[in-house]
């Protein structure tokens, strides 16, 4: 009945069925009753049958994060099918990283009401930014009968911009340039647990959505100070950028700690520069290294590696 509902006929919902079983992938369980089923293996199989169904409009409720990681980029990777088949997605989630690289438009609900309508970097950072107030809220202490609150994140990014190797301000690089990000920041109190995040995204021709390059932070990079207090600088150098010809920005944020999920601060769309590129690649967005060799070999022979490309 189900199934009828959508306007299929036996052969087509027998299709769907056999669809969704391969798809959720829960072996010997599916022959279970569905009561007997963990709250992951009910979502997974609902991702399944959500993915498996020729609907124009398909609505998706907070089940991007079922499964394993295979299963999860399995999911990902179906809604992104269906999304350039033309399928309208909606998707009901606090994966900001799947909706970042799944929606064109996003809406932030509060209290049942639409807060905010806009692209999903400025979105997220909207979202993000509620989160950050509504926390700072609920670490209000009283002293003296007095409410003390905090106006500013513990730590604020104010700005981000892009350098020569001289440090001289530059927006327009060429492959191979050295390129040095500066952002400035204030700690509004002295805080000893911290990471910047810095990344790299791409503006493209063929992506309605800029595309991640390349992300570090500053625990992987090895800075760690004892504590930020009062205002401040870091940079972040790149060395021989391998960037080919395109529209880049940086994405900013510091964190409490590597896998917080709440930043302090976050500038999604920062420090926008220009790479520009006389060489001739067949393709993409970065250059890497590579060499070209041949050679002539008889079948069944294996096939020599060339003096050339072997160590030292």
């Amino acid at each position: 009945m189900y199934s009828a509902l959508f306007g299929l006929n036996r052969r087509q919902t027998h299709e769907c069925v056999q669809s969704a079983i391969e798809f959720a992938d829960l072996g010997d369980f599916i022959r279970m009753p569905v009561r007997s089923y963990s709250s992951g293996m009910r979502a997974r199989l609902a991702m399944a049958a959500a993915v498996s169904l020729s609907a124009p409009i398909i609505l998706i409720d907070e089940v991007l994060a079922v499964g394993d990681a295979a299963f999860r980029e399995k999911s990902l990777s179906r809604l992104a099918d269906l999304r350039r088949a033309g399928h309208t997605i909606i998707i009901v989630s606090h994966e900001l990283e799947s909706i970042e690289h799944l929606c064109d438009r996003v809406l932030v609900l509060m209290e049942g009401s639409i807060a905010y309508e806009g692209e999903p970097g400025e979105a997220i950072w909207y979202y993000l930014q509620k989160i950050r107030q509504q926390q700072a809220l609920e670490r209000r202490t009283t002293v003296e009968g007095e409410a003390i609150g905090e106006e500013h994140p513990v730590v604020e990014i104010l700005g981000a911009e892009t350098l020569d190797e001289e440090g001289a301000p530059k927006q327009v690089f060429r492959s191979g340039d050295t390129l040095i990000l500066r952002i400035r920041y204030i700690a509004h109190k002295p805080i000893e647990s911290f990471v910047f995040q810095v990344q790299i995204w791409a503006y493209t021709a063929w992506n309605k959505e800029p595309v991640l390059v390349s992300g570090t932070n500053s625990e992987w990079g090895g800075w760690k100070p004892e504590r930020l207090d009062g205002p401040g600088a870091i940079t972040v150098r790149y060395e021989n950028l391998p960037l080919l010809s395109g529209e880049y920005a940086f994405r900013v944020a510091v964190l409490p700690s590597l896998f917080s999920r709440f930043p302090f601060d976050v500038c999604p769309n920062i420090a926008h520069f220009t790479v520009e590129s006389c060489r001739k690649e067949g393709g993409g967005l970065i250059r890497i290294p590579h060499t070209w060799h041949g050679g002539q070999f008889q079948p069944g022979q294996a096939v020599p590696i060339p003096q050339a490309m072997l160590p030292g």
